[in-house]
């Protein structure tokens, strides 16, 4: 009886640390797995700090281009007026010079 103990507790033994084995495996592709995952995290992390600067300059630029537009929109309505107003002045000075004749 005291033989069939001592095989039985052998056989416990390889069992618990064949289950050892198998979960010290388990452990390490998990410890990799999550390696893994952070190395991803940080990557797309990057990538995304990339694009969100990427977007800023764009933004940036195209507000710059904007008010450079509405800049040159405005001139180009003063010098309309301006002609407009010169045009107006013309056409009164060839009144008083016609009416002079």
């Amino acid at each position: 009886k005291y033989e069939q103990l001592v095989n039985s507790n052998e056989e416990l033994q390889q069992a618990l640390s064949a289950a050892q084995s198998q979960l010290e495996k388990k452990v390490e592709i998990l410890r990799q797995d999550l390696s893994e995952a952070k190395e991803r995290e940080d990557q797309l992390k990057e990538a995304c700090q990339i694009s969100v600067d990427m977007y800023e300059q764009q933004k940036q630029e195209t507000d710059d281009v904007k008010s450079a537009l509405d800049d040159l929109a405005n001139s180009f309505e003063k010098q309309q007026f301006d002609f407009e107003l010169k045009s107006s002045e013309m056409a009164e000075l060839e009144e008083v010079h016609a009416a002079s004749l």
